[in-house]
């Protein structure tokens, strides 16, 4: 298994993955209107000049055929980390119902190393992949 050792994908990075998807089929001026924004702002934020402005995720994720969450979880921890931090502890506490302390302290681990959405369906199938291994006959 592989552990990713790089710092989270942030936020232009997010975007530009996604921006092959849609720069195809229309200009970056058009997709900026469609958003709400000036152009010169879109070329900002893409460039990471300029942040994006979060009351605008909903707009960028679907622009950018993107998940608004995933988009929002990004943009928070990077512009306002300790104001994620405190959204995650009032109102996503950690599901510990029915979990052992070992069960509860491998999800702290796993959020500890704050992994981008695909890094981290990459370590869940490497666990998984070695679950059967470790428990088969």
């Amino acid at each position: 298994m592989k552990y990713s050792s790089t710092k989270p994908e942030t936020v232009v990075e997010y975007l530009d993955r996604h921006l092959h998807q849609v720069i195809a089929h229309r200009t970056r001026a058009a997709i900026a209107e469609a958003i709400g924004i000036p152009p010169n702002l879109l070329s900002m934020i893409l460039a990471g000049k300029a942040k994006l402005p979060l009351i605008r995720v909903q707009q960028f994720a679907e622009e950018f055929k993107a998940d608004p969450k995933e988009l929002f979880q990004l943009a928070m921890r990077e512009y306002q980390p300790e104001l994620l931090d405190v959204i995650d502890r009032l109102y996503m506490p950690p599901p510990t119902c029915g979990m052992s302390g070992s069960e509860q302290e491998l999800l702290l681990v796993v959020k500890s190393l704050q992994l981008n959405p695909a890094e981290l369906r990459a370590t869940v199938a490497a666990l998984r992949t070695y679950t059967r291994e470790v428990t088969a006959p």
